[in-house]
C-alpha cells in the first residue's frame, strides 16, 4: 500500500525527469517527421535539402520596340544661315565735294535711279563747259584740215595731229561729264535702304570711295549655307527647299536651290549652297534675319534603317536585340552609312523584324520579354 501510494504521488524530482524524457522524445519524433518529408520530396541523400529550396520565377520584361522597315537615309539636309535680299548694292561716292542735299532716310523704299544725295557741282559744271568748248574748237579745226587735205593743201601729218587732238578733247569731255554726273548719287537698284552712313549729312565733305548707303531688294530672298563634302553631292540645283524664319512665322516657306559651289571654302572646308524663294511676307522679312533650311536630297532608294542608339557592340561587332516569340534574341548586323541618329543596316535584319529599343543595358539574350511596338524603324526619328 505504501508503494502504491508513493506511485500515485511521485516526488517532484521524478516528475521533472519524466518531463525531460517526454520533451526529448517529442523532438526526436519531429526530426524524424521532417526527414521523412524530405525523403519523400527529394528522394533522400545529401542533395535533398538543396532540392527543397523554392526559387520564384522571373517575370517577363516589358520593352518598347520598332517594326524594322525601309526609309530614306538622307531625305533632307538641314543647315542654317541668314537671309539676304535677292539683290543688294552699295551706293558709293566716286567724286569729292561738299554735300548739298540728302533726300533719303534709313528704311525708305527707293526706286532705281532716284536721286538720294547731291554734292556741290558748280566747279564740275564749269569743267564740263570748258571741255565742251575745247572739243568744239578741235572739231572745227579737224573739219578744216580734212577739207585742206582733200584738196591737197595740207599734209597727212597735220591731219593726223588734229585727229589725235580731237580724240583727246572728246575723252576729256566724257570724263568731265561723268565727274559732274557723279555729283548726283542715285539709287543703283529698287529696294529698301538697309544702312545709311552717318557722314551722309548736308555740309560734310564727301570723298571718293565712301559707302553712303546699302540698298536691298527683298522682293525675293536668298539664303547661303555651308554643307559638308558628304552632303554636297546629294544636292542638285533646282532641288526643293523649305525655309523657316522663327522671327516672322511658324510655317515653312517653299523655295529651291539656285546654286551649288564647285569648290570648298579654304577657311571652313564647307561647300556653299544658295537657296532662293519669293518674299510673300513683304516687309516682315528683312535682310540679315536668322533662318534654317531643309533641302531635299537626290537620294530616292529606300534602305533598312534603325535608330543608332539601338546598336550594341559585342566583341567589336555590331549587334541588335530583337524580340522573337516572346524572347530577346541577340543578332549580329552589318552597318552602313549613318546620319544623325539613323543608321543603315546592310545585313542581319529583315523587314518586319521586331527591334527592341529600350532596356538594352540590362536585357540578356534569351530573356522573356513583352514588346510594345511604337512604330516603324524606317521613319522613326
Amino acid at each position: 500500500m505504501s508503494r502504491l501510494k508513493n506511485m500515485k504521488n511521485p516526488p517532484a524530482a521524478v516528475l521533472s525527469g519524466m518531463r525531460g524524457v517526454l520533451i526529448t522524445l517529442a523532438a526526436v519524433c519531429l526530426l524524424l517527421s521532417f526527414a521523412s518529408l524530405g525523403g519523400c520530396r527529394g528522394g533522400g541523400g545529401p542533395d535533398a535539402a538543396s532540392s527543397a529550396t523554392w526559387t520564384p520565377e522571373k517575370p517577363s520584361l516589358a520593352v518598347e520596340a520598332l517594326r524594322v522597315s525601309r526609309g530614306i537615309l538622307r531625305e533632307y539636309i538641314a543647315a542654317a544661315g541668314v537671309t539676304r535680299g535677292v539683290n543688294e548694292a552699295y551706293l558709293v561716292a566716286e567724286t569729292q565735294g561738299i554735300i548739298q542735299s540728302v533726300d533719303f532716310s534709313l528704311g525708305d523704299r527707293v526706286e532705281a535711279g532716284r536721286l538720294l544725295l547731291k554734292v556741290d557741282a558748280s566747279l564740275l559744271r564749269l569743267q564740263v563747259e570748258q571741255a565742251e568748248q575745247q572739243a568744239e574748237t578741235v572739231r572745227i579745226e579737224l573739219d578744216a584740215q580734212e577739207t585742206l587735205y582733200s584738196s591737197g593743201n595740207t599734209s597727212l601729218l597735220n591731219l593726223t595731229r588734229v585727229r589725235g587732238a580731237a580724240g583727246t578733247a572728246a575723252s576729256a569731255l566724257e570724263r568731265a561729264r561723268k565727274a559732274y554726273a557723279d555729283a548726283f548719287l542715285r539709287s543703283p537698284i529698287s529696294g529698301y535702304v538697309a544702312a545709311k552712313n552717318e557722314a551722309a549729312a548736308v555740309g560734310n565733305l564727301l570723298t571718293p570711295g565712301t559707302r553712303v548707303a546699302r540698298i536691298v531688294d527683298i522682293s525675293s530672298l536668298t539664303l547661303e549655307v555651308g554643307v559638308g563634302e558628304r552632303e554636297v553631292s546629294l544636292i542638285a540645283t533646282g532641288a526643293p527647299a523649305y525655309i523657316s524664319i522663327p522671327a516672322v512665322c511658324d510655317e515653312e516657306l517653299s523655295g529651291k536651290v539656285t546654286a551649288v559651289a564647285a569648290g570648298s571654302d579654304p577657311l571652313t572646308g564647307s561647300y556653299a549652297v544658295q537657296v532662293a524663294w519669293p518674299n510673300c511676307e513683304g516687309e516682315r522679312i528683312r535682310s540679315g534675319m536668322s533662318a534654317s533650311v531643309r533641302i531635299r536630297t537626290r537620294e530616292d532608294t529606300p534602305v533598312v534603317l534603325i535608330p543608332t542608339s539601338a546598336i550594341l557592340r559585342q566583341q567589336g561587332e555590331a549587334a541588335v536585340m530583337t524580340a522573337v516569340e516572346g524572347k530577346a534574341v541577340l543578332k549580329t548586323v552589318e552597318t552602313g552609312a549613318g546620319v544623325g541618329n539613323r543608321t543603315e543596316i546592310i545585313s542581319g535584319l529583315q523587314e518586319g523584324d521586331v527591334l527592341i529599343i529600350t532596356g538594352l543595358t540590362t536585357l540578356a539574350d534569351g530573356e522573356e520579354v513583352v514588346p510594345t511596338i511604337r512604330g516603324e524603324s524606317g521613319t522613326w526619328r
